[in-house]
């Protein structure tokens, strides 16, 4: 309703541009550079989709309530972005959205459910000839999965059913297999590859309610302090089952890298992770707080020789369109993909914003909340990332942020409408 085309829509979030007005749809595809170093040196590359990685959560991490377990020493080696929003409030949106840059979902449950979308950031790395898997500790059958991820490139797809297969002693949860089984998985393909260079991505289950941990495993301090249980909205009891179901997906995810980084897979491995969406489960934020309430952490380890040689900005603003963006540009040379959203990676600091469920835009000013009638807020000062409202929207740099996110939304929905016709 803002743009009274495609076109102009497109035109916006590009930037201005000229664009091929005879094919829209080209404008948002974009090309790698060139690079022979990735060409003769493919990397893998392990995506993990986390469940319910809230990034609030890592604020309350310390020696007596350790969030994190074995992540924690991992981190340091690890690019970490804090200020990162999810495409999504709920798993198969936030799946569906990075998986096809859509923000029309879910397709899985739709009639279009056995189409291939050739936006599926499998298809860059299987035109490169790399070998392409799905992987979950969940069943297949969720969400019609075992209908549609076949569909979108995926040489291997494997859910709770293999897992149990493979792993027959594997404890599980309400939700399938733990999470340590998919990543012992993840680490046997890589170690079994031949020389291939693979694409995985994986999401886990553990940390979703009814909130339980295998038996066998061996937790790290946690107490809830007086500061922490002031402020919570559910019985203590509840929280702790929360929060330790969050550090053991963490620790798993934690003992993955660490496994990886002893292996001679360290040296060409690029482990991506963040969190599928965040969760409103334990406490309550106000306005002022939206980015607290709405942020997950995106975390990549990244190889030394496949690293920028300049200083990375983890201050930027992000969402989950930007990663696959960033992860093409890592790793491979001359590759074609959908473009949605900008390289996190790159030296660039110009127009970086996240956007939360598509519907709630921040960047380095502020925030617009359009989720119905715009909101406009700002934020109180550099340092502190706490919002106060702005009463107009006579403000040009929010005005921008919101046309901004607006046409990003738009030019998505219409290339994957264009797509859903042909």
């Amino acid at each position: 309703d803002l743009f009274k085309t495609p076109e102009e829509a497109i035109t916006n979030y590009l930037g201005g541009n000229d664009i091929d007005s005879d094919n829209l749809s080209r404008n948002l595809l974009s090309t790698t550079p060139i690079n022979s170093f990735l060409a003769s040196n493919p990397p893998n590359i392990v995506f993990i989709l986390m469940e319910s990685m809230n990034g609030y959560y890592l604020d309350l991490n310390n020696q007596e309530t350790n969030l994190l377990g074995k992540l924690e020493e991992q981190l340091s080696d690890c690019y970490v972005f804090r200020n990162f929003l999810t495409s999504g409030s709920l798993t198969i949106f936030s799946l569906e959205g990075i998986l096809l840059g859509t923000p029309l979902a879910p397709l899985s449950q739709s009639v279009y459910q056995s189409r291939s979308i050739s936006s599926s950031v499998a298809k860059p790395f299987k035109d490169h000839s790399y070998s392409t898997s799905f992987i979950t500790g969940g069943e297949l059958g969720w969400r019609n999965l075992d209908k549609f991820i076949y569909h979108q490139y995926f040489d291997n797809v494997e859910g709770g059913a293999t897992l149990k297969k493979l792993y027959p002693d594997a404890s599980i949860c309400e939700w399938g297999v733990n999470d340590e089984y998919l990543f012992d998985r993840i680490l046997q393909i890589l170690k079994s590859s031949e020389g291939k260079s693979q694409f995985i991505f994986g999401f886990t289950i553990s940390n979703h309610t009814p909130y339980s941990t295998p038996k066998t495993y061996k937790q790290f301090p946690l107490k809830i302090n007086d500061e922490v249980q002031s402020r919570l909205v559910v019985s203590p009891e509840i929280a702790y089952k929360n929060l330790l179901a969050y550090q053991y997906s963490n620790n798993c995810l934690g003992q993955f890298i660490e496994n990886i980084k002893n292996s001679p897979l360290g040296n060409n491995t690029i482990i991506v992770a963040t969190g599928d969406h965040t969760n409103h489960l334990l406490f309550k934020f106000s306005d002022k707080n939206l980015l607290k309430d709405y942020s997950v952490p995106l975390i990549l380890f990244v190889p030394e020789k496949y690293r920028p040689t300049h200083k990375v900005n983890t201050n930027k603003f992000g969402s989950h369109n930007d990663i696959f963006p960033t992860i093409f540009n890592l790793a491979l040379s001359n590759a074609t993909y959908f473009n949605t959203g900008s390289n996190l990676l790159s030296e660039d600091y110009h127009d970086n914003l996240g956007i939360y469920n598509n519907s709630v835009v921040f960047n380095d000013y502020g925030c617009v909340d359009f989720q119905m009638t715009p909101l406009f807020y700002k934020w109180e000062s550099d340092s502190v990332k706490l919002l106060t409202p702005v009463y107009t929207s006579e403000d040009s740099h929010l005005n921008n942020l919101f046309l901004k996110a607006r046409s990003y939304l738009a030019s998505m929905n219409y290339f994957i409408m264009s797509e859903l016709k042909n």
